[in-house]
């Protein structure tokens, strides 16, 4: 082998550095496969290594430590690993899943040997990506951090690691966990961010950052606590990169999910729409797009179609106990996941509600029974959308609509599991809407309505008589449920078609002028969110969406929203940043002020009390002259969705400043918020609750005779405290001594759940159906009192008269 000018020279500069290192730590292990006679082929071939090598070719390299010459030694050997498993995996007998686990490998070595040390990898829900990551970690020997979104995915990938006999000392760090690994720590992304703020996870040399389902939560913060580990490989994995963008660096390999069913990685699926007659036009929306939960379910009572989940089940998948697919349903609130759960079971079907209101042990026995498949429907809101692996489940109901791809493609995931050879269903309710919120459709997402191996164009199923009934359509109720093939892709189409905007991974052309979500918010520096945000308020008020934003993408990388000049030029003048006057500050900016000056104690709340207190006295004066509004642009935490700020002018920062500079006491017989309800023996949030009812008619100017700063004779070193005046401490102790109390027979939902041994969901689902039956007459069955017990100090509690509580046990005993 001829190495004359790269290797030899290397293997000598070595010896003179006083190291012993063998040939293959400069070169991979088929180093015979590389008889480089000159730096140009070695560079273009391994440019990681190159740098090395060039390093301890300068003159300076003696003075390297031996720490940095350990770096280098751990990170060649690492590359050697990778190399050696991928030349293993080469030689395995594969399928086609496992085949493409081996190229996503090769993508991984080529990126590390390029120098690249920051990307990710795309792959759909049920590929594999968990084993793939675990696998690299076990291949390249490094110490790791595997980070998820959820602590109970932590239990998984340990259970994972038991599995394929990983010899290594693991680690969890977590809210209730901190023990770190000598190998590997698992920790949730919350915990990484705040244990890499402070500097407590013990890693400073080269290490391996795993991030599972990166896209969520891919923060500024974040990216600063990954930088924290300059040495580091960081790589993440996600299946919807929607809003992932550049921020963790390129994309090296990518499966999408209609090639992982094509090609049989993922079950063969059907897509269905049930279409019901409710109107969700003019419905709030959330702030990161999507619909508002509560306004979404209060229009889906409206409509009344709750059932509809339940008797399409019934109409498909369900025979009687001992014979039933299994089916997840997707639903907005916890409100309304418990009434879709009692309307399976109203038609004698087994149905449980998972979601955060229930106790832990609920949820536990709800979990067990639903995996040994015992329980035939599981109805949630978001529990699992992520992370969620259940191969058994037949399909997926998505009675909550979404305007987020990214959740549609999570929930619907959750069916694209291979189960032998089970074609899977995926259901979504179709809902009228505005064209700026239409819904995301699980079709527009395959670009393929549906991709199966044997394909049938209807439904069947089993009839008694032991022939089989085909049909394209179901009728149930006022819920039209579509099936056939055929007419699902033309009602998908006109779907987009109407939207004008598509979450399809297709080739879409764009005009030169015309630029992305994400060239915008670098350019105006806010947060991509705060530009969807308000790019969809423009849009809410023309016609033609599709003239005015687009979605780019391919099956082989992710897609990209684009819009108009039109739109950038509206987005440019929203969060252009006005001038302000010099001497005029934000709240924000004169808190600093004073906290940096001579005020250490002030806090924010304490200024903008200040502030409003006088800007109230001066009502009647020209506002314009004491505070004024600005438009501004802001990226970072928390900071996204704003693009105003209340600046004051240089006498209301007097002002404040010489009632924090007098250090008055507060008048005798005032107390703060806090001390009130330490009096009345009730909780602040309660007292405080009171104070802002009897605060509530009082004018502007006449509130300093109320409501008065000064601080605590007690308590000197406070600087500013909000106090209130005997009368409103009156007026709070007469409404909270004049609530009544528990009453005798009256019981709360809870009290009732606990009598009968079912959930307190369950009891509210039936109380709330009465007392809509009981209509006008239902005020004289319920009021808020306090409980007997604990010296009232409890928020107040719903309470139902005995003839409510009869009803509901017996409903709940029949």
């Amino acid at each position: 082998m001829e190495t004359q000018n790269v290797t030899a020279t290397f293997i000598d500069r070595l010896i003179l550095l006083g190291q012993t290192y063998a040939l293959g730590d400069l070169l991979p292990a088929e180093a015979d496969r590389y008889p480089y006679t000159d730096e140009t082929a070695f560079r273009s071939d391994f440019p990681l290594r190159y740098g090395i090598y060039r390093r301890l070719l300068e003159d300076e390299a003696c003075e390297l430590s031996c720490e940095e010459l350990d770096n280098m030694r751990t990170i060649i050997q690492a590359l050697n690993n990778l190399r050696v498993f991928v030349l293993e995996e080469r030689a395995r007998e594969t399928d086609v899943r496992t085949s493409r686990q081996r190229d996503m490998y090769e993508d991984i070595l080529n990126a590390l040997e390029q120098g690249t040390d920051r990307f990710h990898i795309v792959a759909p829900m049920g590929f594999g990506k968990t084993v793939v990551f675990l696998r690299l970690v076990k291949a390249l020997s490094l110490k790791t951090i595997i980070v998820v979104p959820k602590v109970n995915l932590i239990d998984q990938i340990r259970n994972e690691l038991e599995q394929m006999g990983f010899d290594a000392s693991v680690g969890v760090v977590e809210s209730r966990t901190k023990q770190f690994g000598n190998d590997v720590t698992l920790t949730t992304s919350a915990s990484f961010i705040i244990q890499a703020e402070r500097g407590e996870l013990p890693i400073s040399e080269p290490c391996l950052l795993v991030f599972d389902e990166v896209d969520e939560g891919m923060t500024e913060r974040r990216i600063a606590a990954i930088e924290r580990f300059p040495r580091a490989i960081a790589i993440g994995f996600t299946a919807t990169p929607y809003t992932l963008e550049d921020r963790m660096g390129p994309s090296v390999h990518e499966v999408g999910i209609t090639e992982a069913i094509r090609e049989g990685m993922l079950a063969p699926v059907d897509v269905y729409l049930a279409k019901p007659v409710v109107d969700l036009t003019g419905i709030k929306m959330s702030p990161d797009g999507d619909y508002d939960a509560h306004d979404l379910e209060t229009r889906i009572r409206a409509g009344d179609i709750e059932d509809s989940p339940a008797k399409l089940y019934k109409e498909l998948f369900y025979r009687d106990l001992s014979d039933f697919d299994q089916v997840m349903v997707f639903c907005a609130t916890q409100d309304q996941a418990d009434s879709v759960a009692q309307e399976f079971v109203r038609l004698g079907i087994q149905a449980e509600a998972d979601h955060s209101g229930r106790t832990k042990g609920d949820r536990e026995e709800v979990e067990r029974r639903f995996r040994a498949g015992e329980l035939p429907v599981l109805v949630n809101v978001r529990t699992k959308t992520r992370g969620a692996n259940y191969p058994q489940v037949k399909a997926v109901f998505n009675f909550s609509p979404t305007t987020r791809a990214a959740l549609a493609l999570q929930r619907s995931g959750r069916a694209t599991r291979l189960w032998g050879d089970t074609v899977k269903v995926v259901v979504d309710w179709v809902y009228k809407t505005d064209t700026h919120s239409s819904q995301v459709l699980f079709s527009e997402i395959l670009g393929a309505v549906s991709i199966r191996q044997h394909r049938r164009d209807t439904v069947c199923k089993e009839a008694d008589e032991g022939t089989r009934e085909a049909r394209s359509s179901i009728l149930l109720g006022n819920v039209s449920v579509v099936m056939d093939t055929q007419l699902v892709a033309q009602l998908t189409h006109d779907h987009v078609a109407e939207k004008g905007s598509h979450v399809t991974l297709q080739e879409l052309s764009v005009s030169p002028e015309w630029v992305s979500t994400g060239e915008l918010s670098e350019e105006l520096g806010v947060e991509p969110s705060s530009i969807v945000r308000n790019a969809n308020k423009f849009l809410e008020e023309v016609e033609n969406r599709h003239l005015y934003v687009k979605v780019v993408g391919t099956e082989r990388k992710v897609h990209r929203r684009f819009y108009s000049r039109e739109v950038a030029d509206y987005l440019r003048k929203i969060f252009k940043t006005e001038q302000k006057p010099s001497s005029w500050l934000s709240i924000q900016e004169l808190y600093r002020y004073l906290k940096e000056k001579e005020y250490p104690s002030v806090s924010y709340n304490n200024v903008a009390f200040l502030i409003g207190a006088f800007i109230g006295r001066i009502a009647t004066e020209d506002i314009e002259l004491y505070s004024r509004s600005i438009t501004v642009s802001r990226k970072g935490k928390g900071k996204g969705g704003s693009a105003s700020e209340n600046i004051v002018s240089p006498e209301v920062q007097e002002h404040v400043e010489r009632e924090i500079s007098q250090r008055q006491p507060r008048p005798a017989g005032w107390l703060n918020a806090l001390q009130m309800a330490k009096l009345l023996n009730r909780t602040r949030n309660l007292t405080m609750t009171r104070i802002r009812r009897v605060l509530a008619d009082v004018p502007p100017e006449d509130m300093f005779e109320y409501v008065r700063a000064g601080y605590d004779p007690e308590d000197p070193k406070r600087i500013v405290v909000d106090n209130f005046s005997p009368a409103v401490i009156e007026a709070v102790e007469r409404m909270l001594l004049d609530q009544p109390v528990h009453t005798y027979g009256w019981r709360s939902a809870s009290e009732i759940a606990s009598s009968l041994g079912r959930t307190p969901a369950t009891i509210r689902y039936h109380l709330n159906r009465f007392m809509r039956d009981l209509g006008d007459a239902a005020d004289n069955h319920r009021e808020k009192a306090y409980p007997p017990d604990g010296g009232g100090k409890k928020n107040e509690t719903t309470y139902y008269s005995p003839e409510v509580v009869e009803y509901v046990s017996g409903k709940i005993n029949t």
